[in-house]
């Protein structure tokens, strides 16, 4: 291999450049710097490392997101108070099942903080201020009658989900007795309608 003196390119001392630590075409062909280059390449045991700890470190990032997502009951607040972008939450939740069932975890314990919200407004009621000129004179108890509804109709038995069960019992009145008057009138009724 030819011998140089530091901080000169090949060629010598006289009209050398100083190196600056970039190869051109030329002197990536010279024997040795091949050697050189690979050297200067992560080695298999570095490279791993880097990458235990990227995984590290993404673990931590879900972690501070479902803490979040438990503090703020709600994706974006979550994301926001972590400084994550919604799409990388998505797509840890899509590669990963042990992340989506803890998120899923939290999604549930939210829903049941809100049932125990809706039966506490519905049952419990809450005390509403009364005022008399501006002032304060009183309280009165107030209930949600529709979160009443919302209950029943959520937990109840099927006969409390009459909505339901009526649409689907009058849609099938009104076919019956819609197929009953073509029949009545199918003798009647022109094929065509009339022309204007």
């Amino acid at each position: 291999m030819e011998q140089r003196e530091a901080g000169t390119a090949p060629g010598g001392p006289e009209g050398g450049k100083p190196e600056t630590g970039e190869r051109t075409h030329d002197e990536a062909l010279v024997p040795g710097r091949q050697e050189e280059d690979q050297a200067a390449a992560p080695t298999p045991d570095v490279a791993a490392n880097q990458e235990r700890e990227g995984r590290k470190a993404r673990e931590l990032r879900k972690a501070a997101f479902l803490q979040k997502l438990r503090e703020h009951r709600g994706v974006l607040l979550a994301c926001e108070a972590c400084e994550i972008g919604k799409t990388t939450v998505y797509e840890w939740r899509a590669e990963d099942e042990r992340f989506k069932a803890a998120w899923d975890r939290e999604v549930a314990r939210t829903i049941e903080l809100l049932e125990v919200s809706a039966y506490s407004r519905a049952i419990e009621g809450w005390d509403e201020p009364v005022f008399h000129q501006g002032e304060v004179v009183g309280t009165v108890k107030r209930f949600s009658n529709a979160m009443t509804i919302f209950m029943l109709k959520a937990k109840g038995p099927p006969e409390y989900r009459f909505e339901e069960h009526m649409m689907r019992e009058s849609s099938l009145e009104h076919a019956r007795a819609i197929r009953e008057a073509v029949a009545a009138m199918r003798g009647t009724v022109p094929s065509q309608p009339p022309a204007a």
